[in-house]
């Protein structure tokens, strides 16, 4: 893994340099290219992204559940002041839509 200041990398964490094969190699050395599935750190990037989803994986999935339930929630909460807005815009003569 790399370093860059102010911030150390472990094996789990991969830059996109790294990734697509333009970042230092397995030895660290200045001159030689990782190979984009190739060793990073004393892990595979198979084992990377399995470790990956096993830490980030629930929240990652809650999150594109409760995201859209959350916001459809709320637009049928919003949807009466809405109409409200938007019927006091129109008779202003603003052209303003919520």
């Amino acid at each position: 893994m790399t370093e860059s200041s102010g911030s150390a990398f472990t094996s789990t964490q991969i830059t996109l340099p790294e990734l697509v094969g333009f970042g230092k190699g397995v030895d660290g050395g200045q001159g030689s290219f990782a190979k984009y599935g190739g060793l990073y750190g004393t892990q595979t990037i198979g084992s990377v992204v399995t470790d990956n989803v096993k830490e980030f994986g629930l929240s990652s999935i809650s999150t594109m559940v409760i995201a859209p339930l959350a916001f459809r929630f709320g637009g049928r909460l919003a949807a009466p002041i809405r109409r409200q807005f938007n019927s006091l815009a129109k008779q202003a003569r603003l052209p303003l839509r919520m």
